[in-house]
């Protein structure tokens, strides 16, 4: 999956292991208690998408995907 390609783990967001209650509600637990935690991995989270998924990023992405695939094809 691409969350740990965006997350990155008391950064931008919390990862905890699939089907792991235990570990799911430390970290929530940890985030209700820890407010500069949750602060920071707000704004960075919030600065992170912006960068990474803004119109001209995806643009530029989708323009050399095409063209890639354009040059790939056989004339």
């Amino acid at each position: 999956s691409g969350i740990p390609e965006l997350i990155s783990h008391r950064e931008t967001g919390m990862i905890v292991p699939p089907e792991d209650a235990t570990a799911l509600a430390d970290a929530v637990e940890e985030l209700m208690d820890d407010m500069s935690l949750r602060h920071g991995i707000g704004v960075r989270g919030r600065e992170k998408v912006r960068a990474a998924f803004n119109m001209q990023v995806i643009g530029q992405e989708l323009v050399d995907i095409f063209t890639k695939a354009c040059n790939a094809a056989p004339q």
